[in-house]
């Protein structure tokens, strides 16, 4: 998938981004292109784009609806649009906090993954995500872990299976 898209063609979003034809954007603003403006051929994916699509998730999880379409991206990267009033739905005012930070037009301060998860330790992010959630989900999504033989179909088929018994 490309590191850039131009602003003024969706054909390029619709085609690696929007296949369920939500028009749902997780993107970081700043990977769109003004009209014009030339992709550099050396442009990278930088870890503050990543943060804004997990703001973004974070945000859809707690209000059961995106935060952003495709043109309410676009406005937002104009200073034209507000997803304040929709974060503003999110019951726990940690949890609003933590997804207007990670969600900020811009990248430079937005902050690093771990600064977050100190940052925000026991007030968005309880302990026990700490002391256990984390290496737990580590655990059943290492792809070398639950690795055993497939023997038929009176015990379980394989790896996704053992994660499930697992996770039960």
């Amino acid at each position: 998938k490309p590191a850039t898209l131009p602003e003024d063609n969706p054909a390029d979003f619709s085609y690696f981004f929007d296949t369920a034809g939500r028009r749902t954007c997780y993107l970081a603003p700043e990977r769109f292109l003004a009209p014009g403006e030339e992709p550099d051929p050396n442009a990278r994916l930088t870890w503050a784009m990543d943060v804004f699509s997990a703001g973004c998730v974070i945000a859809e999880l707690f209000l059961e609806t995106p935060i952003f379409n495709l043109s309410q991206l676009y406005k937002y990267k104009k200073g034209e649009y507000d997803p304040t009033t929709a974060i503003n739905r999110i019951a726990d005012k940690d949890t609003r906090e933590l997804v207007g930070n990670m969600i900020q037009l811009d990248p430079e301060r937005r902050y690093s993954a771990e600064e977050y998860l100190d940052f925000w330790r026991n007030k968005a992010f309880p302990d026990y995500f700490y002391s256990f959630l984390h290496q737990y989900m580590a655990l059943v999504t290492d792809p070398s872990s639950g690795r055993a033989p497939i023997s038929g179909a009176t015990v379980n088929l394989g790896e996704a299976d053992d994660r499930i018994d697992r996770i039960y």
